[in-house]
């Protein structure tokens, strides 16, 4: 998988998700639904489908990227199982948290809590912001979990000695509507296994759109110390 079959798949998605959330809020908004609590019990199910389905399939896209990398195909483990599950359980709250802002914008109890209390927030762009975050949050935990499981499943000096060459570099979108804090991580690189690693969007911002790119060190500005090969480690 190539950057531009990434992007193409990711917007994909985003619309996708975008598309199903606001007809859950619109049917919501025309049955007059004006207690959280009983939105959730009539659409709780329902929500938490849509949003592990799509943290499904953007996780995918980012393994496949870091598999592809490597030349290798990516097959689904009981990690990326549980990692999916966290991107779903991380927003699933999120969603309803935004639903209630929606409905109740213009309650005078929420009026202090808000810098302009009497307009309307939009619907389209509290989902937006949802589903990019969560779409982002997805492929980047996909593409730093499959380099690392794949580190740790191969323990050849040869394949090690590889692995440890990656180097994860930040990428923006390269637009109008970069922020300056990703502007500021754009060309950013770590190792694979540097502690100090940030991953969009949960070192950046709701919306962040950025990427961790995958290069190999030959092109970028890390130096790596050569490895000591011990003698036991080329025992079968």
């Amino acid at each position: 998988m190539n950057k531009v079959e990434r992007q193409q798949q990711r917007d994909q998605l985003e619309y996708q998700l975008q598309y199903q959330l606001s007809n859950i809020i619109d049917n919501i908004r025309n049955q007059g639904i004006t207690n959280i609590s009983t939105a959730q019990g009539i659409y709780g199910d329902q929500v938490k489908e849509i949003l592990r389905h799509y943290s499904y399939r953007a996780y995918v896209i980012g393994a496949e990227y870091a598999a592809s990398k490597k030349r290798m195909a990516y097959f689904p483990t009981t990690i990326d199982l549980q990692n999916m599950r966290a991107v779903t359980d991380y927003y699933y709250p999120r969603i309803w948290l935004r639903l209630n802002q929606i409905i109740h914008r213009n309650d005078v109890l929420m009026q202090k809590y808000d810098f302009e209390p009497r307009s309307e927030l939009s619907t389209n762009y509290a989902i937006t912001s949802v589903a990019i975050s969560l779409i982002t949050r997805a492929i980047s935990r996909g593409t730093v979990s499959e380099l690392e499981q794949l580190q740790s499943a191969h323990k050849s000096i040869k394949i090690k000695q590889a692995q440890a060459e990656d180097v994860y570099v930040w990428n923006t979108q390269q637009d109008e509507l970069v922020c300056p804090i990703c502007e500021d991580l754009d060309g950013e690189q770590w190792a694979i296994d540097d502690p100090d690693l940030k991953e969009p969007p949960d070192d950046t911002h709701d919306n962040c759109r950025c990427y961790l790119d995958i290069v190999p060190a030959s092109e970028s500005d890390i130096e790596f110390e050569e490895p000591e090969l011990e003698a036991e480690e080329f025992t079968a």
